[in-house]
C-alpha cells in the first residue's frame, strides 16, 4: 500500500513539470515551476502519434490559453524518423537541441543551428539527409553519431568545440576534407569511422595530436585509415605515441616547425609515406616512431635532434641513406636495423661515434650490415669501443681528419675494406683496433699517432705494406700476429725504429715484412746512427733482407732479440769503445760466420763476452772519426762539404 502511494505521488510530481500542447501544428511541452505555475519556457517535441513533414518553420515565441512562451529547446526524438521533413527553420531563441532529435530524417539535407546552442547530443543529425550543416561558434561538444551517416561533403568545425565524441561523423561517406580545431580536447575514437571518401585531415589541437594514444585507439582508428595525408597546424607542438600507427595508405604528412617530439610508435607501419621532413625544433624522435615505413626514400634528421630511439626506422627497406646531426646524443638499439637499401650513413655526431658499445650492440646493429659506406664528419674526435664491430659488409670508411683516438675493437672484423686513411690528428689506436680486416693490403700510420694498442692489426692476411711513423712509442702484444703476406715494412727513421716499445715480436711488422724501408728505399746496409743509445727490443727482429749493421759509439745496449733471426747479415760494426749490454737472444739465430767488427783494443772484450763470443770472426778496426766527417754521421758524403764550406764561410 505505501509502495502504490509512492507511485502515485511520484507520478502526480512527475506531472507538474511539463504541460503539453499544439500550436499551429507543433507540438510544445511547456515548463511549471516548483509552485505549479508556468514559466515562460518552451521546447518543441514529439508529435503525439503523428509526424512532421513537409518545410517547418519553428517560431521562437508561442501563445496558448493568453500565456506566451519562448522557444528554447527541442526535445529529444522530437523530429525522429520524420522522413517526409524537408526543411526546418530554427529560431535563434533556442539553446538546446537533445539527442535524436532528427534522427532518421532522410529528407532533412540542411540546417542552420542557432548561435545559442552550446551543444549537439548523441545521435541528434543520425541518418539524416544532411548535406550542409552551418555550425554556430559557441558550440562545445558534438556527441555520439551527431552526424553520423549523413552525406555533407563538408563541414567547419567551430573553434569553440572542445570534444567531439565517439562515432561523431562516422558514415559520412561523401566527406573528402576535414579540420581539427585547436580548441578540441578530446576527439573520440572512431569519431570518422566510414569516411570512405576522407582523404585530406589537419590537425590544429596539440590535445588530439599529441596525447598518448595505443594500438587499437589512435588517429588512424579515429579517421578509420582513410586520409591519404594529414597537416598538422603550428599550434601542434608534440605528436603522441602511436599517432599515426598502422596509416597504411598515409602518403604524405606535413609537420610544423612547432613540433619538438614525436612520440614512440607515432608513424609505425605506415607503409606508404614515401617521405618525411622532421622540422627544426624536433628535439626527440620515438622508439618505434617509423618502423615499418617500408617505401619512406628519404629522411632528413634536424640538427635539433638529440634522440633518436629504438627501432626508430627498423625496417625502413627503401631508405638508401641517412645523416645522423652534430647534436644527436643518443641513437637507440636497431635504430635502422633491417633497412635492406641503406647503403650510406653519415655520422656527424661525437656522442654516437664515440660511445663505448659492445660487440652485440654497436654502429652494425644499429644500422646492419647490409651498409657499405661510412662517412664521419669533422665534429667526431673520437671513435668509441666496438663501434663498427663485425661491420664486414662495409667497403669504404671515410673517416674525420679530426680524430684523437679510435677505441678497442672499433674496426674487428671489417673484412670488407681494403684501405683505410687514417685522420692526420690520429693518436692511439686501441687494442684489436683493426683485428680482422683481412682485406687491407697498405697501411700507413699518421704521423702523430704515439701507440698502436695490443693485436691492433692481428690477422689483417692481406697486409702487404706498412708505414710506422717516428712518433710511434709503443706497439702492443701481437699488434702484427698473422700478417703473414707482409712485404714491407717503413718506418719513418731508424733512429725511430730503435726507440720503439715492442711488446713481443710480432709487435713489429719487421717480423713479417723482412724487408725494411726508409723514406722510401730499402735498407740493406743499416747504419744506426751516432746519437741512437740503446737498440729496442725485437726492433729488427727477423729482418733477413739486411746483409751488414753499423751500432754507432753511443749505443750502450742492445734489447732482447734486437737482431733475432737476421740470417742474412754477413757484416756488423760495432763503434763503441767498450762492448754494449746485451738482452736475450739479441744475436740469436745470425750466422756466427759474420764478420764482427769492433774496436781494435776491444777485440778480446768481444772474444770472451757473451753473445759477441759466439761470432767466429772478430775483426778490429779504427773506429775513431773519420777525417772529413765534418757532420760526423760516420760517412764522408756531400753533406760533409756542405758543412765544411758552412764553416769557412763563418756560419
Amino acid at each position: 500500500m505505501r509502495f502504490f502511494v509512492s507511485l502515485i505521488f511520484l507520478t502526480v510530481s512527475t506531472l507538474t513539470w511539463a504541460q503539453g500542447f499544439e500550436v499551429d501544428g507543433i507540438f510544445y511541452e511547456g515548463r511549471l515551476s516548483d509552485d505549479g505555475t508556468y514559466t515562460s519556457e518552451a521546447y518543441v517535441t514529439k508529435k503525439g502519434s503523428g509526424y512532421y513533414s513537409g518545410s517547418l518553420v519553428i517560431p521562437s515565441q508561442v501563445q496558448t490559453g493568453g500565456r506566451k512562451f519562448n522557444v528554447i529547446g527541442i526535445h529529444s526524438s522530437a523530429f525522429r524518423n520524420c522522413t517526409s521533413l524537408t526543411s526546418v527553420t530554427i529560431p535563434s531563441s533556442v539553446k538546446q537541441i537533445d539527442g535524436y532529435a532528427f534522427y532518421g530524417c532522410s529528407a532533412l539535407t540542411s540546417v542552420n543551428i542557432p548561435s545559442g546552442v552550446k551543444s549537439i547530443g548523441d545521435y541528434t543529425f543520425f541518418r539524416s539527409g544532411l548535406t550542409s550543416v552551418s555550425m554556430p561558434s559557441g558550440i562545445t561538444s558534438i556527441g555520439e553519431y551527431a552526424f553520423g551517416g549523413c552525406s555533407m561533403q563538408s563541414i567547419t568545425i567551430p573553434s569553440t568545440v572542445t570534444h567531439i565524441s565517439s562515432y561523431a561523423f562516422s558514415g559520412c561517406r561523401s566527406l573528402t576534407s576535414i579540420t581539427i580545431p585547436s580548441s578540441v580536447e578530446y576527439l573520440g575514437d572512431k569519431a570518422f569511422y566510414n569516411c570512405d571518401a576522407l582523404a585530406s585531415v589537419t590537425i590544429n589541437s596539440n590535445h588530439v595530436a599529441s596525447r598518448t594514444y595505443t594500438p587499437s585507439y589512435n588517429l588512424t582508428t579515429i579517421f578509420n585509415n582513410n586520409p591519404t595525408k594529414y597537416t598538422l597546424g603550428t599550434s601542434v607542438s608534440g605528436i603522441g605515441d602511436y599517432a599515426f600507427y598502422n596509416s597504411a595508405v598515409m602518403t604524405s604528412v606535413t609537420i610544423p616547425n612547432s613540433v619538438k617530439t614525436i612520440g614512440d610508435n607515432a608513424f609505425y607501419g605506415c607503409a606508404s609515406l614515401t617521405s618525411v621532413s622532421i622540422p627544426s625544433s624536433t628535439k626527440s624522435i620515438g622508439n618505434q616512431a617509423f618502423q615499418g615505413c617500408t617505401k619512406l626514400t628519404s629522411v632528413s634528421i634536424p640538427t635539433s635532434v638529440k634522440t633518436i630511439g629504438d627501432y626508430a626506422f627498423q625496417g625502413c627497406n627503401s631508405l638508401t641513406s641517412v645523416t645522423i646531426p652534430t647534436n644527436v646524443a643518443e641513437i637507440g638499439t636497431y635504430a635502422f636495423n633491417g633497412c635492406n637499401l641503406l647503403r650510406s650513413v653519415t655520422i656527424n655526431s661525437n656522442a654516437v661515434a664515440s660511445k663505448t658499445y659492445t660487440s652485440s650492440n654497436n654502429l652494425r646493429t644499429i644500422f646492419g650490415n647490409q651498409v657499405t659506406k661510412y662517412t664521419l664528419g669533422s665534429t667526431v674526435k673520437t671513435l668509441g669501443d666496438y663501434a663498427f664491430y663485425g661491420c664486414s659488409g662495409v667497403t669504404s670508411f671515410s673517416l674525420s681528419g679530426n680524430i684523437l683516438e679510435i677505441g678497442n675493437y672499433a674496426f674487428y672484423g671489417c673484412s670488407g675494406v681494403t684501405s683505410f686513411s687514417l685522420p692526420n690528428y690520429l693518436g692511439l689506436i686501441g687494442y684489436a683496433a683493426f683485428k680482422n680486416c683481412s682485406g687491407v693490403t697498405s697501411l700507413k700510420i699518421p704521423s702523430r699517432v704515439y701507440a698502436i694498442g695490443t693485436e691492433a692489426f692481428r690477422d689483417c692476411t692481406g697486409l702487404t705494406s706498412v708505414t710506422i711513423p717516428e712518433s710511434v712509442e709503443m706497439i702492443g702484444i701481437q699488434a702484427f700476429a698473422g700478417c703473414s703476406n707482409l712485404k714491407k715494412a717503413e718506418f719513418g727513421s731508424i733512429a725511430g725504429l730503435c726507440k720503439i716499445v715492442f711488446w713481443s715480436m710480432e709487435s713489429n711488422p719487421l717480423f713479417y715484412a723482412k724487408h725494411l724501408y726508409v723514406d722510401g728505399e730499402e735498407v740493406t746496409d743499416l747504419v744506426i746512427p751516432e746519437g741512437v743509445e740503446k737498440i729496442s727490443y725485437a726492433a729488427f727482429n727477423g729482418c733477413t733482407a739486411l746483409k751488414s749493421v753499423t751500432v754507432p759509439s753511443s749505443v750502450y745496449n742492445i734489447g732482447t732479440s734486437a737482431f733475432e733471426g737476421c740470417t742474412g747479415l754477413n757484416s756488423i760494426t760495432c763503434k763503441t769503445q767498450s762492448v754494449p749490454t746485451t738482452e736475450t737472444n739479441a744475436f740469436n739465430n745470425v750466422p756466427e760466420d759474420v764478420t764482427l767488427y769492433v774496436a781494435k783494443a776491444a777485440v778480446s772484450d768481444y772474444q770472451s763476452t757473451s753473445p759477441w763470443s759466439q761470432f767466429t770472426n772478430i775483426q778490429g778496426i779504427n773506429v775513431g772519426p773519420l777525417i772529413g766527417d765534418a757532420n760526423q754521421n760516420g760517412e764522408i758524403e756531400i753533406g760533409d762539404v756542405t758543412k765544411i764550406l758552412s764553416i769557412m764561410a763563418g756560419e
